[in-house]
């Protein structure tokens, strides 16, 4: 089971501010919320060493990750663990009122990624009660229909049934993810390029799980360019048609397409997924290094990555 953290990573941005919001618990409208004084922390401690770590690894004198790391060290001393983190992290984030919604927007985008994708929800009924449940207690914040709330009361007209109310979600939720990552696109280089060898390699071996052709698959990269996105170097690409370079700002996330892993160079893992925009078109290369740290080298192998999953 991925942690919250990782799934947010791979939809969005992580800042300083994603932290300092996260470790909260969200607040009142954490679905973990233990007590009326704290609510627990969404990541565990050696996860935020981790983001640390991986930081240091792309800017050697990152003075903060270097100020938690060695809070982290001194942690076997402090008694009240979780708030002296707080309080450490909360002067390295930006707590205007618009950041912080922003950044509790990606946390319960994550929340919700998790609730309608793990595969420990046996049934559509089992999802929609979790879903009522997270509805319920973080509804101030991620204004969702009443589809649920009306499915549960069995009001009288109301006809749709689980897997319709679950397809509507996935719509909304892929909406609102898109909405963000748009709003983090600002600070995100577009310097469009074409790909390597080893991205072809790789965005090539997914493509053929899902049964693309050579044909499709050296139409596409005939006429598709792609930009890097920000994620720290992990080798995370989005995809351009050549000549609609525009066309960053109207597609949307669809569905993942396939997904792999293979180990870097320095023998750390990478999970690799091929996302399809809304029109089932290749839309980005999502890869995540399970330490943050950026990434070495694609394999040129095609016999070093390991399917994890394809559906078309």
């Amino acid at each position: 089971m991925q942690s919250y953290l990782s799934i947010l990573c791979r939809l969005f941005r992580c800042n300083w501010t994603t932290l300092f919001v996260g470790w909260q618990g969200l607040g009142v409208f954490s679905p973990w919320r233990y007590d009326q004084e704290a609510s627990q922390a969404l990541f565990t401690e050696k996860e935020l060493g981790e983001y640390c770590t991986g930081r240091l690894f792309r800017v050697q004198d990152d003075v903060k990750s270097k100020y938690i790391i060695e809070l982290l060290d001194e942690l076997s001393d402090v008694t009240h663990v979780h708030s002296t983190i707080l309080e450490r992290i909360r002067p390295l984030a930006d707590t205007c009122e618009d950041k912080v919604l922003m950044e509790r927007r990606k946390w319960q985008c994550a929340i919700l990624f998790d609730i309608i994708n793990d595969p420990r929800y046996e049934t559509d009924f089992d999802r929609l009660c979790a879903l009522r449940e997270f509805k319920v207690k973080a509804g101030p914040i991620i204004d969702m229909s009443n589809d649920v709330d009306r499915y549960f009361s069995l009001e009288v007209g109301h006809s749709l049934t689980s897997s319709e109310i679950l397809k509507k979600y996935r719509t909304y939720l892929s909406d609102l993810i898109c909405q963000i990552k748009q709003r983090d696109m600002s600070s995100v280089s577009t310097q469009f390029r074409n790909f390597t060898s080893e991205e072809k390699g790789l965005i090539s071996f997914l493509m053929r799980a899902v049964q693309k052709d050579e044909g499709y698959i050296t139409k596409f990269f005939s006429e598709t360019q792609c930009f890097n996105l920000n994620d720290g170097g992990m080798g995370s690409l989005r995809f351009m048609p050549i000549g609609n370079t525009l066309a960053y700002d109207t597609r949307k996330f669809g569905h993942v397409m396939s997904s792999c892993n293979f180990n870097d160079e320095d023998g750390v893992l990478v999970s690799v997924a091929l996302y399809a925009d809304s029109f089932g078109n290749p839309f980005e290369l999502d890869v995540w290094k399970v330490d943050f740290s950026p990434l070495v080298r694609i394999p040129s192998d095609p016999s070093k990555f390991t399917l994890e999953d394809a559906v078309g």
